[in-house]
């Protein structure tokens, strides 16, 4: 990622940045996963790990 300040930001070098990693996106041979399980898994990641903390603070 270019580094972006609001003294000196290169519009063109963060366009060039944001459009090539659209295209490595559209280009990734990965299968897609939809939105809605990947905030059930990172949502049953947080609380498993949540009740897992909470359990050994208790034993």
């Amino acid at each position: 990622m270019p580094h972006i300040s609001e003294d000196n930001f290169d519009q063109e070098a963060w366009d060039d940045w944001y459009r090539e990693q659209i295209r490595l996106s559209i280009e990734d041979p990965r299968p897609n996963i939809p939105h809605e399980q990947v905030m059930r898994e990172a949502h049953d990641m947080v609380w498993g790990k949540g009740v897992a903390h909470g359990r050994a603070n208790n034993a």
